[in-house]
């Protein structure tokens, strides 16, 4: 389900974020507890991820992830902490919350951020854009724009789970409490290295329009000047970097300011700039290739590669048709159509016969590598039903006939084993749709069933799956069939099932009386009587509501009073869709968006044929409309 609660902007000039997560997805190193958000009233609380055993229950209406022992959560609107117990230990006060690093955390207070420490005091003064904890007392910073903070959205700290930096356009700098600021505030930062905030990647913008990046210590002073014009995390030791030459990665390096290297966790260059191009570190080794991966227009280059170790020196001291570094045993490379494993002495090892296995089936299909090929076998066949060209096979595959490709000709191999492809394959092929697929043979299109053998005989022009049937083009005027060529008056349509758009997804159901709307739970009682003109389902303790006596969308909480510190909203919509525009139905935007909420909640009601739509803002794409579960 989509959130109700329409787009959360974070500001255009921003967003540089040192997330305040710990270093693991579940909270504190010594924890590992998730928020869990449920019920009718979608509320929060944590569990144990371990054994998914409530630890605090949900009673809050937003909760964040522990950090030091402490985790911001929502009342009323406000943030305030708890501790490892359930207890509020900062009463909530503010608009937003961040997490503990080094003993402070971010907060919003009157559209501006501050800093306090673990008692809740303000220690630096709500008086930016964003501040966030680096190292000791030191902190990223970025001033308040000359705009009133009011006309601005606010940042949603939610967005920043993790534990790296979102990398910014410029406007930051380094602040430190009791001092003020300790570099200028044009700068971009981006993490190096997720362990340590002694250094970090800042960057500044160069000449030519591009950041130009180098190594800062938290005082502000360089470790290394600013000299790369693209850096990236520390992995297994190194950091890729690039030169200043600023080129596209789509393009031929033509000089030594375009090449690549990495540095270690002191910023010291261990492999050299050399390279054309150089992915990141993975098992022990670099990946290079011998010119960038992509061509001007974006396509995929088939370059060589090689492997580069910590010190910059090839694998085996060349460069292969394809290396493969994800492997648990010895790194791969393919010269020709071979795989081989390479040594840490570069030495090649042919690969045993059977080859990697690529896909296991739970019905007995098995796909192994073979050089540049996949080996189909089945226990049930005698012998390998052959060499196909290598593609991308998953899981998902085990469920229906896999197609296959060799040379120009296309086929299909069964999950039981068999080959469906004739005597010498098709010219094209469509997936299976149910137990039949579309197939080109000789330029004409037909029908195959899971047999191999033709249900309808090609002698279509084109012949398009959709629907569960066929659209056939090419004999006669454009008609739909089956399966087995038998003509239909139209497409199949599924009955319209919207029995579950007005369910919420705590188990509250969204219904109507005489043109007002309310919730109930599934029994009948009601929870939220209908005098609304519309409604959404509650999030995090918030339900939205129009009512026909005040102008605005007025948030609610579960005992249906109004909600104590949310303001109202002009507009509010039950989906979004990004990069998009409602369907207007009135002048007046708030008027115009009640109506498009109604017309959801008729359409979820089998009162209105089609949902409303979201206009594209890109130009020459029709309207769509959402198709969303749940209001």
């Amino acid at each position: 389900m989509i959130s109700p609660f329409g787009r959360m902007f974070g500001f255009a000039a921003l967003i540089a974020a040192l997330s305040l997560a710990s270093a693991t997805v579940a909270g504190d190193a010594d924890k590992n507890w998730f928020v869990r958000c449920e019920g009718a009233f979608n509320l929060c609380g944590y569990a144990d991820r371990a054994s998914m055993r409530t630890v605090i229950p949900a009673r809050f209406e937003m909760a964040r992830l522990f950090s030091e022992g402490l985790a911001a959560v929502r009342v009323k609107g406000r943030f305030g902490y708890i501790d490892e117990t359930g207890t509020l230990v900062i009463a909530p006060r503010f608009v937003e919350a961040g997490a503990f690093r080094g003993g402070y955390a971010e907060v919003r207070i009157d559209g501006a951020s501050g800093i306090i420490d673990r008692h809740g005091q303000l220690v630096v003064p709500a008086a930016f854009q964003r501040i966030i904890p680096l190292a000791g007392e030191v902190f990223i910073a970025q001033p308040l724009p000359a705009r009133s903070p009011s006309t601005l959205f606010e940042p949603n700290f939610s967005s920043e789970a993790g534990d790296g930096f979102y990398f910014a356009t410029d406007g930051l700098g380094l602040y430190r409490r009791g001092r003020g600021w300790v570099t200028t505030q044009d700068l971009s930062f981006a993490l190096l290295d997720r362990s340590r905030r002694d250094l970090i990647w800042a960057g500044r913008r160069g000449a030519a329009g591009f950041d130009i990046w180098g190594l800062m210590r938290s005082d502000g002073s360089w470790q290394v000047t600013p000299r790369f014009s693209h850096v990236q995390q520390l992995v297994e030791g190194r950091a890729i970097v690039r030169g200043n030459g600023h080129r596209s990665i789509r393009e031929d390096a033509r000089s030594d300011d375009d090449l690549w290297g990495a540095v270690d966790g002191r910023g010291r260059l261990k492999v050299p700039l050399k390279f054309a191009y150089l992915s990141y570190w993975q098992n022990g080794f670099g990946r290079a290739t011998e010119g960038p991966p992509h061509s001007a227009t974006g396509a995929e280059q088939h370059r060589r590669e090689a492997m580069v170790g910590v010190d910059g020196s090839l694998l085996a001291g060349r460069y292969f048709d394809q290396v493969d570094r994800d492997t648990d045993g010895l790194p791969r490379a393919r010269v020709g159509d071979h795989w081989f494993g390479v040594d840490r002495g570069g030495r090649l090892i042919p690969e045993l016969p059977e080859g990697r296995i690529v896909l296991r089936c739970s019905q007995g299909l098995l796909l192994r590598q073979h050089g540049a090929k996949i080996e189909f076998s089945h226990p049930w066949r005698d012998a390998p039903l052959g060499l196909f060209d290598e593609g991308y096979y998953r899981q998902t595959n085990c469920s229906d006939a896999v197609p296959v490709h060799s040379g120009t000709r296309w086929g299909f191999v069964t999950q039981d084993g068999r080959y469906l492809g004739g005597k010498a394959g098709f010219d094209n092929i469509y997936g299976f749709t149910g137990d039949h697929a579309a197939v080109e043979l000789d330029g004409k299109w037909g029908i195959i069933d899971l047999q191999g053998k033709f249900t309808v005989e090609p002698r279509f022009r084109t012949l398009r799956p959709e629907r569960g049937a066929f659209l056939a083009e090419g004999d006669g005027a454009p008609r739909w069939i089956d399966g087995e060529g038998k003509p239909l008056a139209q497409p199949p349509v599924a009955a319209p099932d919207r029995s579950d758009l007005l369910r919420c997804d705590g188990g509250l159901i969204l219904f109507d009386h005489d043109g007002l709307w309310g919730l109930r739970e599934s029994g009948g009682e009601i929870v939220i009587a209908p005098q609304y003109r519309a409604l959404s389902c509650f999030r995090n303790g918030v339900s939205w509501t129009a009512r026909a006596d005040r102008r605005g969308w007025w948030p609610i909480g579960p005992d249906g009073a109004d909600h104590p510190t949310l303001a109202c909203r002009e507009q509010f919509y039950f989906v979004e869709a990004s990069d998009s525009f409602p369907e207007k139905f009135a002048a007046d935007s708030f008027e115009s968006s009640v109506a498009w909420n109604r017309a959801y909640l008729d359409y979820a009601s089998n009162r209105r044929r089609e949902p409303p739509k979201w206009t594209s803002s890109r130009n020459g794409q029709p309207p769509w409309a959402p198709t969303t579960k749940g209001l």
